[in-house]
């Protein structure tokens, strides 16, 4: 077990070296940079909350690659691994059909609504920083951007994207809330 004051930097670098080689496939940029974005989006929306940070780095490290529960455990603890494993949501996978990922969706909002507040924040900071590599995305392609993307249909996009911000919005005091929603009315303007 690690104590609270290098929980963060022991998760980064347990990160950075479970996803080496593995790139944002939209983006080419490494995973990590994502990653590391999500933690520093914990860390606006709770900067003393170590705990919640490190959760952020690792959110999704057991199902994503080769990291085994146990090893999580074994490094951060019973607890992160409680954490972790009550962060585990069932997630659309880009070979679903629409209606398939449609309804995978819609039940992965539902399942926000019965996390804790602590385990919210840090789903609303990885979904932040999906959004804005999104959106930097979006300057890059514009309307092309969903062609991109393994599931291509902006509305459905949006109705998700939505449904998180609507399960959040006990959260609308922190600018990360806000940020969150400027970012998903502009880059589905056109789609909503």
């Amino acid at each position: 077990m690690i104590n609270q004051t290098n929980v963060v930097e022991k998760a980064l670098a347990f990160a950075a070296i479970a996803y080496q080689g593995q790139d944002d496939p939209l983006s080419g940029i490494p995973r990590i940079v994502g990653i590391s974005e999500a933690v520093v989006c914990m860390a606006s929306i709770d900067p003393k909350d170590r705990d919640m940070m490190a959760a952020a780095a690792l959110k999704d490290i057991a199902d994503r690659t080769d990291v085994s529960w146990d090893e999580v455990e074994e490094t951060f603890g019973a607890r992160m691994k409680g954490i972790l494993n009550a962060l585990r949501i069932e997630t659309a996978r880009p070979d679903m059909d629409p209606e398939e990922w449609s309804a995978v969706r819609e039940a992965e909002v539902a399942a926000l609504k019965r996390l804790p507040l602590k385990l919210k924040m840090v789903v609303l900071a990885d979904k932040l920083a999906e959004v804005r590599a999104l959106f930097r995305e979006y300057g890059t392609y514009q309307e092309g951007l969903w062609e991109r993307l393994p599931f291509s249909d902006p509305g459905r996009l949006y109705r998700y994207y939505y449904g998180i911000s609507d399960v959040m919005q006990e959260f609308e005091e922190y600018s990360a809330y806000t940020e969150y929603n400027q970012i998903i009315a502009r880059l589905f303007i056109r789609h909503r």
